[in-house]
């Protein structure tokens, strides 16, 4: 084997180590791991979809962006004005993970509310339903729970 083929072999299996190391966000994957769907029926008969968003310690920023493209897909907007991502130990040591996140929601109809949480101190979770009536094509934001 000669030092062109030597060098060759080299330069391959660092492209392939590099190149690996590289995550891709998964467009084809139904559902991203913060929401949750689930269809019930109301007292009327019709279909309602709730719609759970679920931010916690262990949404990556990949698992934030996904979720915001699947949702932009049914014209809802998941915004933020302001989102912190730092280590949680002095921004030292540990996992990288949300600290403060301000933004809102706003459903196709024009309903939106607004959230804020964390700060000095990471918060625990920030959880957002909201309803569509299928039938109707009707929204409405049920909750937004942020727990520090």
């Amino acid at each position: 084997m000669n030092l062109f083929q030597k060098q060759l072999g080299i330069l391959f299996t660092m492209v392939a180590f590099i190149s690996s190391s590289f995550t891709l966000l998964n467009e084809t994957a139904d559902m991203p791991k913060p929401i949750t769907q689930s269809v019930d029926t109301n007292d009327r008969g019709e279909q309602i979809r709730q719609t759970i968003i679920l931010i916690d310690q262990n949404t990556s920023r990949e698992d934030l962006i996904h979720t915001c493209r699947f949702l932009a897909k049914d014209n809802v907007q998941l915004t933020f004005e302001e989102l912190e991502i730092r280590k949680y130990f002095w921004r030292l040591l540990g996992k990288k993970r949300i600290a403060r996140a301000d933004g809102k929601i706003l459903l196709p109809d024009g309903n939106f509310e607004a959230f804020k949480a964390g700060g000095i101190i990471s918060f625990r979770s920030i959880e957002i339903t909201y309803t569509k009536n299928l039938e109707t094509e009707d929204y409405y934001i049920e909750m937004i729970e942020i727990i520090d």
